[in-house]
């Protein structure tokens, strides 16, 4: 599995002064607490909330997030700007979108966070996926009718593989 990184050097010094196994573990509250890195920690924090919803609930509560009611669907959203994020209170599915940039940034944001590059692919309708191991991430616009690409608003879509 890729491990993310984190993309400021503040927030590379503060994971260096942590134990060794903290690597493995996101503390996307300081990422997502400062608007240049806000991004990077919600796709942290999204792709541990695939898996682990009560974590991402946590670190978007943690950075001051603002919490938005929930529709009686099972889903929990958080918001920052044109920023939010979006997941199932149970296990499955996490996405983060941000409606001021397009899928090109969302993607080098991505890429940005992981050690090492992750397997690409492409889904069943030609978006493409990154395989972080316990959760796969695939790239579209933002909205309820999603493209693969957009210039004005990207969103990541995370979800344990099949």
């Amino acid at each position: 599995m890729p491990h993310l990184k984190p993309v400021s050097r503040i927030a590379a010094l503060i994971l260096l002064t942590l134990p060794a196994h903290a690597e493995m573990t996101f503390s996307a509250a300081d990422l997502l607490s400062a608007p240049e890195t806000a991004l990077g920690g919600a796709i942290i924090a999204c792709a541990e909330g695939a898996v682990d919803p009560a974590t991402a609930d946590a670190a978007f509560a943690d950075a001051g997030w603002t919490s938005t009611e929930g529709e009686g669907d099972g889903t929990t959203a958080w918001e920052q700007g044109d920023l939010w994020a979006m997941y199932w209170t149970e296990p499955g599915f996490c996405m983060v979108a941000d409606e001021a940039i397009g899928t090109d940034e969302m993607e080098a944001t991505l890429l940005g966070r992981t050690d090492t590059p992750p397997t690409m692919g492409t889904d069943e309708d030609g978006c493409t996926t990154y395989d972080l191991g316990p959760v796969i991430a695939t790239l579209t616009s933002s909205g309820n009718d999603p493209t693969c690409t957009s210039d004005s608003g990207a969103a990541l879509r995370f979800m344990p593989p099949n």
